[in-house]
């Protein structure tokens, strides 16, 4: 049995994310898996969330032990524990009382991330284990050569084992049509059935309606945000691929814009904010979006299975060899 121990320097940096991924990459080689989700914010969610993906046999309370039961909670006969923690003081009790793998997972940033990672492993006490593993994730494609050439080789001299990384991925940290809504306080005024559609981009109005629909088929399954009086807009946006429109100002849309968006299904969104404050909401909610939505299961363990390198990883995780599926 190997209990591995998922931290992170800082919320939101993917270890919910990793969890579905590599629980889903054991199982399908004959692994057992079970999941711990000590106490947090988001706890039971997450909980809840990775129990259906990884399809956990066990009661949502079993999943979520409270302190006094952590050392019962973590008895079990599974050949991988997954532990995530989101608080240090939790995270370094688990690995004082228990031969625990640590492993890090470090959302990319620009200046001090060794620093944060080792400040991270003093405190949760995981510089004095045997091992400290570490995923950098959700680095974008600028942040690469900085990666390979700073980050990872600081990380080593440290020794620290860093098992890989993972790119930036747009529809792990994107967030449905529905709940952009809810985020937006928006009045949905057509296609009520497609609020399940991923955003996973997100394109301001062109500053004319020349070149205009060239410029949206840049990205697919995007919201487009635009002033709600600019149906010269909206329409060459309707022509691409775009999971909804958001109509600022408080406008109704263009009758003809109306009428082409609801056979598309494409939900129009008005709310009241002008385009920038709009977009800053966006932006706030997207630094903030949990990884809870069934679409993106299938999009983390490709993540996982391309990217991570699967002898390293099963060594890391103290599980011998590779088994068929």
């Amino acid at each position: 049995m190997s209990i591995v121990l998922l931290s992170s320097p800082e919320t939101n940096a993917g270890k919910t994310t990793v969890a579905v991924g590599i629980g889903q990459r054991l199982g399908r080689q004959g692994k057992t898996i079970a999941y711990r989700r000590l106490a947090g914010p988001g706890d039971r969610d997450d909980a809840t969330f990775v129990r259906s993906a990884l399809r956990q046999p066990e009661p949502l309370e079993a999943l979520l032990p409270l302190r006094s039961s952590l050392t019962v909670s973590v008895d079990h006969p599974a050949d991988v524990i997954l532990v995530e923690s989101s608080e240090d003081t939790l995270s370094a009790e688990v690995v004082g009382k228990h031969r625990t793998i640590p492993l890090i997972i470090a959302r990319f940033r620009v200046d001090g991330m060794v620093d944060q990672i080792l400040a991270h492993a003093r405190a949760i006490g995981a510089s004095q284990a045997d091992a400290v593993n570490v995923i950098i994730n959700a680095v974008p494609e600028k942040g690469q050569r900085q990666i390979d050439q700073r980050v990872v080789p600081e990380l080593r001299d440290h020794g620290f084992n860093v098992v890989g990384v993972l790119p930036q991925d747009r529809a792990l940290v994107g967030l449905t049509v529905g709940e952009l809504a809810e985020v937006l306080h928006a009045e949905i005024l057509c296609a009520h059935d497609q609020l399940d559609l991923p955003v996973e981009a997100l394109m301001i109005s062109a500053m004319s309606d020349e070149g205009a629909e060239p410029y949206f088929r840049r990205f697919s399954r995007k919201a487009v945000v635009v002033s709600g009086d600019r149906p010269d807009v909206q329409m060459p946006a309707l022509a691409t691929d775009t999971s909804c429109i958001i109509l600022c100002q408080n406008f109704d849309p263009d009758p003809t814009v109306f009428k082409t968006a609801d056979e598309q299904g494409v939900p129009l969104l008005k709310v009241k904010p002008d385009t920038l404050v709009t977009l800053e909401q966006i932006s706030d909610a997207l630094e903030n979006t949990r990884f809870r939505q069934q679409y993106k299961i299938a999009r983390a363990v490709s993540l996982i299975t391309t990217q991570l390198d699967e002898n390293r990883l099963n060594t890391a995780l103290g599980v011998a060899g590779r088994e068929a599926a």
